[in-house]
């Protein structure tokens, strides 16, 4: 996500860094696996470090402001990061992300630039490996290239260099769990009318046979 200037990216950075400390002081994993109730107090902790970091820098935001910078961390490091919105999303189906700044979304059947990018490399590499420590798997230099089914309901492939000459590469597809009519995957532009005919013409020719 981009701020509007550097003190509060600043804020940001420095609050990160509190937050990890606080994290390895109570000896919890930086996985997606807290509960709900120690979310609320991970989140409350940190909606307070930002608070006295703001008012050390002199600087007063929004309080929607102080929302996103509060989730965007807490994703970061508890969650999958800036495509955890996607994920949530029932009318997204597939998530890419091909560099820092390009993430792709499959929206109601159609390919758009999601609104959200990673800061760095970096992120994506902690994101990938998050994914792959959750499912019981890793991936390294020794072992480049995953695919595998997440918690939530998603497989996910995702690659490395060496394999990936300018960087991770992740795509991520997630499980449908509604059935569409054939009337739906058309006005979703999934099929076209000369598919969904052809679909036709085979169903009643297997009908006959």
């Amino acid at each position: 996500m981009k701020y509007l200037d550097d003190v509060i990216n600043n804020v940001k950075s420095e609050a990160k860094q509190l937050f990890k400390g606080m994290l390895l002081d109570k000896r919890m994993h930086i996985d997606s696996s807290v509960n709900e109730e120690q979310r609320r107090e991970l989140s409350y902790n940190l909606e307070k470090i930002l608070l006295r970091l703001l008012k050390e820098h002199k600087r007063k935001i929004e309080r929607e402001t102080l929302y996103i910078l509060k989730e965007d961390i807490m994703d970061e490091f508890l969650g999958y990061g800036v495509i955890d919105k996607f994920l949530e999303d029932p009318q997204v189906t597939d998530i890419m992300v091909n560099s820092p700044g390009q993430i792709f979304i499959e929206k109601d059947g159609v390919v758009e630039k999601a609104d959200a990018a990673f800061e760095n490399e970096h992120q994506i590499m902690s994101i990938i490996e998050r994914m792959a420590s959750d499912s019981g798997r890793r991936i390294d230099l020794s072992s480049p290239f995953v695919d595998l089914r997440i918690k939530r309901g998603a497989r996910v492939t995702a690659v490395i260099p060496p394999i990936a000459g300018k960087g991770p590469l992740l795509c991520v597809r997630k499980i449908l769990r509604d059935v569409f009519s054939l009337d739906e995957l058309l006005e979703k532009r999934t099929v076209n009318k000369k598919m969904l005919d052809f679909l036709k013409y085979c169903v009643r020719a297997l009908n006959t046979a």
